[in-house]
Parts: structure tokens; C-alpha cells; sequence
């Protein structure tokens, strides 16, 4: 959508309306859909979509998206929006007089083809009631008639409309029922599709075998695609939540590996994945106004009490786990609320005691940290540095403690004249706190020639600071290759049930149970195994008869010379 830098000062307010409408589709629903627009306040990313879906580009769009997420409506709004702004009501705005955007509204006419759109939904009756919406908007929508006038032309049923202008939409529960499609004006000729929404097109039944997977494949590729006219806004949307070894999975895995190389541009499809859970938005989560975390937990303790928890975490977290593929689900994983505490001096000399305090109870713990540095110069940009702090405990049950995970930052944050920070903090910042923070005893660093300059930082900054008792062991992945290294490893503790995460862990826990041949990063993952790789659980420990007169609870009896005097 081509935008005008300034409106000019005389434009009139009804001009100025169309203009805003007609440019924002958000601006739009809100104008003429105030019953869908204005019932909460509407989320970022339904902007960033709208804004995507009213755009000019040609490149088809995979919108994998969590489920109540407005997907629908906005697509509903997207098509009303076009059959009003037709070309024929764009080239009554550039004859209008008054108008000062004439020769705007011009152009955007010449650019506009007769609209011949297909919607597929996942069932007859969301098709029926789809298509039921938008004929019933464009028909007796007080709002829509008074501004664009009457726009019901001579097909007008539960399945297919054109308007009087001949703008077409057909809908189906069917992707195959619109393959092949073709549409005839008089003033064009035969004219291909202009745009397609394949809206939930994969479900249980049609991704269900190899062939039925294959078949559903050929159809979208290999007939709607190439279908699709190519001039600007002529394009294909997928828009869907994943289904094991599904279309939206692979879109998924796609963007996480493309997100990771920084590759997402010049990948053949636009894509946006949206989970629920969003820790950086407000509230956490996707849309706060309509479904904030409470209401989210609502759905998770339904769906858990029927024993479909699993469908909560494909829906809503966009998070699938085949049996087939899956190496670890949320079945392995335990959660912890524990509160990290340190006790007397250093414990590296035995005087000092790190708890876990957990329901009130306090565990002894050691603790440890594993680090998976960014390798490389030329994807330091897109991957990320990952830092664990993980405690064990007596029964060497492993506790994920905290995460600093960051892109694009140095080995080493650069220091003034009196080691004083200038701009961000690197991997060995990171590094020395969360060792000073947690009283670690041990920590492990990946060992590639590529990241081996970590560890002359490590020194330098140790000697700087005087705290040699940090220990950076350099731990090389040898020749097993990350996959056999990392599950032969840790799978013990995931079976025996020995795995404690934090809720709030979300990309450890995604990138745990995502975790195979197929996964498209694993930063966390292989931090977290360098943090249990040398970690082993504390022993020696006795408990004080009278903690009170002690500055810990708990002690290490250590042996005392005897004195040489005989009595």
C-alpha cells in the first residue's frame, strides 16, 4: 500500500477518513467493524498483520498463529475492506470534486484488478458463516452502504458472492473444491485469483498418514499456488496452528532456523509465528486485553482435567510433540517455584551453604554453570550466548536456576579507565556474576576453535577482578555430534524424572521438547547440558544441632590434626 508522507492541510474530514481507512486496516475495522474492533483494545501484533495483509506484495504469507487469536476476523475485515475500496469506488474518489487526492486516488485505481478471492476454513459451517458475515456487512451495514453504497450484485449465497462491481469471493471447506477455480469479466477476460486464505486447512484427519500429508502438499503447492495471479497484493496466505508433521510445523521450524541465521527476508514465504506466551509483550502474553495469563490458565487446567494438556500446548503455545519424532515431551520435564539462598562464607572452603528453599523447606544444593557462547563473527548477530545456572541437590535432581540469553554481544563488555562499563556486557560478565550470584563451584564452557577466545577473556577479566577461583573448564563437543551428545546425556535425568525447570522457562522448555534431528537452534539446551555435564550433588553435609549459635544450618565435618601432646 502505497502511503503519502504528508496530508495536505485543506484535505476534507471525509476524505481524510477514506484515506485512513483505505491505507489501515486496523483503522478500517474500527470504523466499520466497531462490533469485532472495539470490544478490547486491540493487540501489536494484529497491527504488524494488518499491516502485512493490505500490503503490496505478491510473496505468500504462512501466519502460524495461536488459537482466539482474531485470525478470522481479520481476514473477514480484509476482504470487506477490499470489495469497498473496489476500483470503481477508487475511480469515484479521483473524479470527486473537493477531493484534493485526486491524482492519489487515481493511481491507486489503475493499480486495482476485479478482485477474485478463495477462503477455505475447516469446517461447512465456518465456511457458510464466513461468508454469511461478510454478505451480510456489505448488505446492511448502515456504515458500509452510506460511504460505498449498495454492493450486492447478482450472486449472493451461503457459499459464493460478487458484488456489483464484480468483485468475487468463493469459500469452502475444501482446498480442493477451489483448485482449478477460474473467473471471467467482460472488461478483463479470464482473470486467476487475486488472493486464497487457507484458513485451518490441517487438522487431525488430513495430516494424519504420510499420504493424505502428501496429497494435502500437492494441493497447496503445486495447484493453489501457482493458481495465484501475480501483480501486487495477489498472493496466498496460510494461516493454521500446527498438527504433528504438519505444513505449519515445518513453517515453524523454518522461521526459528531463518530467525537464528538471520535468513527470514530472503526466505520464499513472509512468516509470523505467534504462541500465547509472549514474555516481552504486556501481561506475557499475545493479546492481554482479551486473553491475559489468568484466562489462559483457565483453558490450561480445563483441557489438563480432561487429560488434554497436550492440546493446550499445540493450540496456544504452539508446541507440538509427535510420539514419532519427539525425543522429549512435557511428560519429562518437572517444575519448581524454588528460592535460590547462600549461607556463611565461601563455600569453595566449606564454610558457606547453598538452599533451595522449596515449599519452606531448604535443600542443600550445589551449584554450576554451563555457557554455549556465540561461535562466530558472522552469526554472533542472529544466534545467541547462552549462560545456566543450574543447582543439584542431595538426589542429584538437576534445578534450572536462571538463563542470560543475548544476541549480538562481545566475548567481553569494553571497560574505561577505571573499569567502568562502556556499553553492553559480553559473555564473561555474565559469566564472573552469575558465578558470584549463585556461589557456584564449577563451570563448563563449549571449547570450539571458533569461541576460544571466551576463555582468554575469562582470565584477563579474573586476574583483573583477583577471583582465580572462577573456573571456566573448556569442555569440547568431541567428535559425537550434538544430537547423540546432549540426549545420551541428559535422557537419564529426563526418564527418572530428575528435571526441574521454572514455568517461566519458556525457550528451554520449547527448545527441550522441540528437541531432534529437526530442531532449528538449541542454544539452551546445549548450555544447559555444559551446566550439568560436570555437575555432581553436595555430600558431607551435617545438619547443627543448635543453628542458631552457628552462621549456617548446615556444616561439612572436616577432619583436625590431633595434637602431638600425650596426656
Amino acid at each position: 500500500m502505497r502511503l503519502l508522507k504528508y496530508l495536505p492541510d485543506n484535505i476534507s474530514s471525509i476524505e481524510k477518513m477514506l484515506y485512513l481507512t483505505y491505507t489501515d486496516l486496523i483503522a478500517f475495522g474500527k470504523r466499520f467493524l466497531p462490533g469485532d474492533f472495539m470490544k478490547s483494545e486491540t493487540p501489536l501484533f494484529h497491527y504488524e498483520l494488518a499491516d502485512e495483509i493490505n500490503s503490496d506484495s505478491t510473496k505468500p504469507c504462512a501466519i502460524i498463529i495461536a488459537r482466539d487469536s482474531g485470525k478470522t476476523t481479520l481476514i473477514k475485515c480484509s476482504i470487506i475492506h477490499d470489495f469497498c475500496f473496489s476500483k470503481q469506488f477508487l475511480q469515484k474518489c479521483a473524479e470527486m470534486k473537493g477531493f484534493v487526492l485526486g491524482e492519489y486516488w487515481w493511481n491507486e485505481m489503475l493499480n486495482r484488478e476485479p478482485l477474485f478471492y478463495g477462503w477455505t476454513a475447516k469446517t461447512q459451517d465456518d465456511s457458510i458463516g464466513n461468508v454469511r458475515y461478510i454478505a451480510k456487512h456489505l448488505e446492511q451495514n448502515y456504515d458500509i452502504i452510506n460511504i460505498f453504497g449498495k454492493l450486492r450484485g447478482d450472486i449472493w449465497n451461503k457459499e459464493e458472492i460478487t458484488t456489483i462491481y464484480g468483485d468475487k469471493l468463493i469459500s469452502s471447506s475444501n482446498l480442493k473444491s477451489i483448485r482449478g477455480k477460474t473467473e471471467a469479466t467482460i472488461e478483463s477476460g479470464a482473470i486467476r485469483f487475486s488472493r486464497v486464505f487457507a484458513d485451518d486447512i490441517e487438522n487431525e484427519l488430513n495430516t494424519k498418514t504420510q499420504s493424505a500429508r502428501q496429497d494435502l502438499r500437492n494441493t497447496l503447492f503445486g495447484a493453489i499456488l501457482p493458481a495465484i495471479d501475480q501483480k501486487p497484493r495477489c498472493r496466498l496466505f496460510f494461516i493454521n496452528t500446527p498438527q504433528p508433521l504438519s505444513i505449519a510445523q515445518e513453517f515453524i521450524e523454518a522461521y526459528k532456523k531463518c530467525k537464528a541465521e538471520g535468513t527470514l527476508d530472503s526466505y520464499p514465504w513472509k512468516i509470523f509465528v505467534y504462541p500465547s506466551t509472549q514474555p516481552d509483550m504486556p501481561g506475557g502474553v499475545l493479546w492481554n486485553s482479551r486473553l491475559p495469563r489468568y484466562v489462559l490458565n483457565k483453558i490450561k487446567e480445563r483441557l489438563e482435567s480432561r487429560g488434554q494438556l497436550a492440546l493446550y500446548y499445540q493450540e496456544y503455545e504452539l508446541e507440538v510433540a509427535s510420539s514419532d519424532v519427539a525425543i522429549w515431551t512435557r511428560d519429562h520435564i518437572k517444575f519448581h517455584n524454588g528460592i535460590f539462598m547462600h549461607e556463611g562464607g565461601n563455600i569453595r572452603d566449606g564454610n558457606g551453604v547453598n538452599y533451595l528453599v522449596i515449599n519452606g523447606e531448604k535443600i542443600v544444593v550445589n551449584t554450576f554453570l554451563g555457557c554455549d557462547p556465540a561461535t562466530d563473527i558472522a552469526t554472533r548477530s542472529s544466534s545467541y550466548s547462552c549462560i545456566i545456572a543450574i543447582a543439584v541437590d542431595g538426589l542429584n535432581r538437576r534445578y534450572h536456576l536462571r538463563t542470560e540469553r543475548h544476541q549480538n554481544i562481545p566475548m567481553s563488555g569494553l571497560r574505561g579507565d577505571n573499569d567502568e562499563l562502556i556499553g553492553k556486557k559480553g559473555v564473561v560478565d555474565y559469566y564472573i556474576e552469575m558465578y558470584d550470584e549463585f556461589h557456584c563451584l564449577y563451570g563448563s564452557i563449549e571449547d570450539v576453535s571458533l569461541n576460544r577466545s571466551v576463555f582468554q577473556d575469562l582470565m584477563q577479566r579474573k586476574m583483573k577482578l583477583n577471583k582465580m577461583y572462577v573456573i571456566g573448564n573448556p569442555q569440547k563437543p568431541g567428535g559425537v555430534d550434538k544430537l547423540n551428545r546432549i540426549s545420551s546425556y541428559l535422557n537419564p535425568f529426563y526418564t527418572q524424572g530428575m528435571i526441574y525447570y521454572r514455568e517461566e522457562s519458556y525457550n528451554l522448555i520449547e527448545e527441550t521438547i522441540n528437541f531432534g534431528a529437526t530442531m532449528a537452534h538449541s542454544d539452551e539446551i546445549d548450555a544447559f547440558y555444559y551446566a550439568n555435564v560436570s555437575a555432581y550433588p553436595p555430600q558431607g553435609y551435617i545438619k547443627r544441632k543448635s543453628p542458631e549459635e552457628a552462621n549456617t544450618e548446615w556444616y561439612i565435618k572436616r577432619k583436625r590434626a590431633k595434637s602431638w601432646k600425650v596426656m
